[in-house]
């Protein structure tokens, strides 16, 4: 929960230069002003151009991102574990046993995974948010006083976002089950009754593909989809409460 503030202003604040220089390179290629409409406003940017900012925005939030959740599965695995006394006795202790073992490797583990599941999603993510305001815009009632416009009620800005939120997980939730189970797999004994230090850090699976094609051949392809729905409950309203306040903050900043 700390970093999520830092994650979600590297997310939002990569995705809007990233948008902003997309609209700035296709109008500089085309012989027509493409940024604007002929009474001067700024035109919406394409789909494209969402989808390809928002992948942008992917790339530094999984720096901070995929360590976070490397150690938050981490400490998640071993609470439920019942084989003995925790492994870890906090955040800052997983870190430090996690660098002293595999230095940034280790603590990098799982970063493709990240952007395996990121890259596509996020991409997605702004898109299913950029339209569905488009279209909840066009069936407001609201009426800016100034521009004589259709805007946005907050609550609109709030059901949207928590559409997108759950989108965005339903399409990337396989991925992140891959990717939980290469991030964890160094507290999983590899064989069975052996629990000893030097058979805690045999690495079960050797990478994003292998992990998914033995998790299917082990449990089927239900294994992908294992507390979805638990998921994609908490996603909504996560994910309302952050667009409502991205949308907030614009309004008070512009």
């Amino acid at each position: 929960m700390l970093t999520d503030a830092l994650i979600n202003s590297i997310l939002f604040g990569v995705y809007g230069i990233s948008l902003r220089g997309l609209i700035a390179m296709s109008s500089a290629r085309s012989t027509l002003d493409q940024t604007h409409h002929d009474d001067g406003k700024r035109a919406a940017p394409s789909v494209w151009q969402v989808y390809v900012a928002g992948c942008s925005a992917s790339l530094p939030a999984a720096l901070v991102m995929s360590p976070v959740e490397m150690v938050k599965s981490r400490l998640q695995m071993q609470c439920s574990s019942t084989s003995g006394a925790p492994r870890y006795t906090g955040v800052f202790d997983c870190l430090r046993k996690t660098w002293s073992h595999s230095g940034l490797r280790g603590i990098y583990c799982g970063l493709g995974a990240t952007y395996i599941r990121d890259i596509p999603s996020f991409g997605i993510y702004f898109v299913v948010y950029d339209q569905s305001k488009k279209l909840a815009t066009e069936l407001s009632s609201t009426i800016d006083p100034v521009t004589n416009e259709r805007v946005l009620a907050p609550w609109m800005s709030a059901v949207a976002g928590g559409l997108t939120g759950t989108i965005c997980w339903a399409s990337s939730y396989p991925a992140d089950v891959i990717k939980t189970r290469l991030q964890v797999q160094e507290l999983e004994p590899r064989a069975e009754h052996d629990s000893t230090a030097a058979n805690l850090h045999r690495r079960r699976y050797t990478g994003f593909w292998d992990c998914a094609k033995r998790s299917y051949q082990a449990e089927g392809v239900g294994v992908f989809f294992q507390g979805l729905t638990p998921t994609l409950v908490r996603a909504f309203p996560v994910n309302a409460a952050l667009f409502l306040a991205y949308e907030l903050a614009m309004a008070i900043l512009n």
